[in-house]
């Protein structure tokens, strides 16, 4: 059965929630307690306000998580040809193209469908325009993603959180 929206705030609270294990560096302290170590100072986290979220994709979950993300501080941004401007303004969600997206953002969260123009849409080219450090989530499809690239660009430390 088509349900469209009925996952959009699980959907949307998952993405905060990654956001959030990331900026923490959640992953990392979980691996290390349960290694027997405490290793505090490595695992300062970073704040989450007054970052840049990229929303790649404005539909019913990305509008979701924008809402969400507006209670941290986040400076929004979607790009343009991924979302319906009047949507973007009436939420208070900066209008940028993809290529400014993926340059400005701290974080990029991916929620689009799977069409020929967003296969790939992260690529070698676009992991390589972006800030170094970047955090990426995507809670939408796998394809949208070159996997071989991604894997370079966290070994690169391009993106960030690795573990």
């Amino acid at each position: 059965m088509n349900t469209p929206g009925a996952n959009a705030v699980s959907v949307a609270e998952l993405t905060v929630g990654l956001m959030l294990a990331l900026a923490r560096k959640l992953p990392a302290a979980n691996a290390s307690m349960h290694a027997g170590k405490w290793e505090k100072k490595s695992l300062q986290g970073a704040e989450l306000r007054g970052k840049t979220l990229g929303i790649l994709g404005l539909g019913r979950i990305g509008l979701e998580v924008a809402k969400r993300a507006k209670g941290f501080g986040w400076i929004l941004s979607a790009a343009i040809r991924l979302c319906l401007p009047a949507v973007a303004r009436e939420n208070g969600i900066r209008l940028v193209t993809l290529e400014e997206l993926i340059a400005g953002s701290d974080y990029i969260t991916l929620h689009v469908g799977l069409t020929p123009q967003t296969t790939g849409v992260i690529n070698a080219k676009t992991l390589a325009a972006m800030k170094k450090g970047v955090r990426i989530i995507n809670c939408a499809r796998g394809e949208l993603i070159d996997d071989a690239a991604l894997v370079e660009a966290l070994k690169s430390g391009q993106v960030a959180a690795r573990r």
